[in-house]
């Protein structure tokens, strides 16, 4: 273990001296596990990562403080491809019990049968990203039972991922200086470019995603994607690939629709089918798109689908509907 590393690193993240020695701790522990199974913290791959997962599932001691120490580690080591795997154990937290609530809302308000949350199991955190297609489409089949299609994919698409609104503070201050939705959502585009542009220069990891020059000229040549196109009373937005760099070379249509997919309850099984999974589904993504502009406009917005990858595309498309007033300025 590098310890020296990893603690400079968590000083500069603001972590106090209580949570560094948890965090020591958590890395010990698994750095002893793979030692038993002939491996270390330096050679591991995501199989073994898993595997300890796995373990801490069965031992109950799978919590969100435990695994985002752990994928603080790899940040801190540069071992992208392990911190990789860890924000997508992550990026299923709490999703479906956001889904839920906002089930219950529309239960509360509508009268409806309650009975759904009795029949849902949420898989525990570090579950294998193998186990949730079949959740997902089970899920997807039981929320339908309940709802017709229009309050099925209201339920699905709200922010569930809990991103707070704070965080899209520094947008709005664009929104409001801009002269038009038009110019902020050029503004908006250009200045990811850029900042996608100091990733790559960098070399270092934005979000999940490794960033090379040829995935910054992908993102320029399309203001969709990261930034938004208005059309009349819509912003179309196109989702960056999940994994750009390979993307953008792929050829196989199957492949290029893994790489494109960012959601973890799915992505992995696209590898082999997409046809028996309700693309409905991709509603949450269509929420996660629309968070900042509900922000923005301080309202609940609508979304539609245009096309994801489960509905056999390789891409993720959604257009926003916003107020009519706000149609041609802010």
């Amino acid at each position: 273990m590098k310890k020296d590393i990893y603690v400079a690193y968590l000083k500069e993240k603001g972590i106090n001296d209580d949570q560094i020695e948890y965090a020591i701790q958590s890395v010990e522990k698994l750095q002893e596990f793979l030692k038993e199974k002939g491996s270390d913290l330096n050679t591991c791959s995501t199989d073994d990562i898993q595997n300890y997962m796995d373990y801490l599932i069965e031992t109950d001691e799978n919590t969100i403080k435990r695994i985002i120490f752990l994928a603080r580690y790899f940040l801190s080591q540069k071992n992208n491809t392990i911190y990789i795997y860890f924000t997508q154990l992550l990026g299923v937290s709490g999703v479906i019990e956001s889904i839920m609530n906002r089930f219950q809302q529309l239960v509360k308000r509508k009268s409806l049968d309650a009975r759904l949350e009795q029949q849902i199991k949420i898989l525990p955190i570090g579950s294998s990203p193998k186990k949730y297609p079949v959740f997902v489409k089970d899920f997807m089949k039981d929320l339908k039972t309940c709802l017709d299609e229009e309050d099925a994919r209201w339920v699905l698409a709200g922010n569930n991922h809990q991103i707070p609104s704070e965080s899209f503070d520094e947008e709005k201050k664009h929104f409001q200086k801009a002269n038009s939705l038009d110019e902020y959502l050029k503004g908006r585009h250009e200045r990811a470019v850029s900042k996608l542009n100091k990733h790559a220069k960098d070399g270092t990891v934005w979000f999940e995603q490794m960033i090379t020059p040829e995935v910054v000229s992908f993102v320029r040549s399309n203001q969709e994607i990261l930034g938004g196109v208005r059309q009349n009373n819509k912003i179309y937005i196109t989702k960056i690939p999940y994994n750009p760099a390979e993307y953008i070379q792929e050829k196989d249509d199957t492949r290029k629709r893994f790489l494109a997919c960012h959601c973890p309850f799915v992505r992995n099984h696209l590898q082999h089918n997409f046809s028996d999974i309700d693309p409905d589904w991709c509603y949450c993504s269509g929420g996660f798109a629309k968070a900042p502009f509900e922000h923005f406009y301080s309202q609940e917005l609508n979304v539609e689908m245009i096309e994801s990858c489960l509905t056999g595309s390789d891409r993720c498309r959604f257009a926003i509907i916003i107020p009519e007033e706000n149609t041609h300025g802010l």
